[in-house]
């Protein structure tokens, strides 16, 4: 048996498996236009969130959470994956090294992945969930940026994974809520937030040290420099909103603590004054 991609010759089963010839396949298997894959990705999660939309005592929410779950998990693994494979080059050319899509192509493949799943999930934050907007905006100028300038892909891939393990985590506290879940989901929010800063940090050093000479566009570097800026600064709000929140649950459980104690105590001494008095 033998099985033939776009741009290489025939594989055949019997032939020693590397890491190069799984990255040349997987490169072949994501290479297509950036208009097919938003397309195909836009396609995809609106399939999603109908066929769980339509499942027996589903829910509007319930299809948009499980339908976020699934952009999360495979954004964070093609995240993951990008920044093991190409490690070496990530603390170079991560910002401003140019042609990525033919240097980074699973990383240039995930940049419009996001940008189909983001112009899908607009049309929920246009409809009901309108706080959305600015987020969202934000990555889609991001991404959308990114692909034209043909830098920054591999950069938005290491923001992706980072990102999206704290919003995968938040669809797993909302699937299993409780005071203790919320506390373990905003402790591993926040450590995903801090790394996220210094993610930010290293982008930023690379701009600001990058000698200019590359054939990007003269505005790509204030782009990414106002990108990441306003991506970190949407995060570090989200998690002054979650860290708020956490206070606010951990001081009503202390109050119903409380009550309840105080309920007990007064229940314990009514029965000692009634055995006194039937004594």
């Amino acid at each position: 048996l033998k099985v033939r991609f776009r741009g290489r010759a025939p594989l055949h089963w019997s032939e020693p498996v590397s890491t190069a010839m799984l990255t040349d396949i997987l490169n072949s298997m994501l290479r297509g236009s950036c208009f097919e894959v938003i397309c195909g990705s836009f396609v995809f999660h609106a399939s999603v969130f109908l066929v769980q939309h339509h499942r027996p005592n589903s829910s509007l929410q319930v299809a948009c959470r499980h339908t976020s779950i699934t952009h999360h998990a495979i954004a964070m693994v093609l995240g993951m994956y990008c920044t093991w494979l190409y490690w070496d080059s990530l603390r170079v050319d991560a910002a401003l090294g140019v042609d990525q899509s033919k240097r980074f192509p699973v990383a240039s493949w995930l940049n419009n992945f996001n940008i189909g799943y983001f112009l899908y999930d607009m049309i929920h934050a246009l409809t009901w969930e309108r706080f959305w907007i600015p987020h969202h905006a934000i990555a889609i100028a991001g991404f959308a940026t990114s692909e034209y300038s043909d830098v920054f892909a591999l950069a938005n891939a290491v923001n992706v994974w980072i990102t999206e393990i704290g919003s995968l985590m938040y669809n797993v506290y909302l699937a299993f809520k409780s005071v203790r879940n919320y506390c373990c989901f905003v402790g591993f929010y926040t450590g995903s937030r801090l790394a996220f800063a210094v993610w930010s940090v290293e982008v930023l050093r690379q701009v600001w040290t990058d000698p200019g000479t590359s054939s990007y566009p003269a505005w790509a570097p204030c782009c990414a420099i106002s990108l990441q800026v306003l991506l970190l600064g949407a995060n570090i709000h989200f998690l002054g909103i979650h860290l708020a929140k956490l206070a606010k649950v951990l001081k009503d459980s202390s109050a119903r603590a409380t009550i309840e104690e105080q309920s007990e105590a007064k229940e314990y001494c009514g029965s000692v004054v009634t055995r006194y008095h039937s004594a």
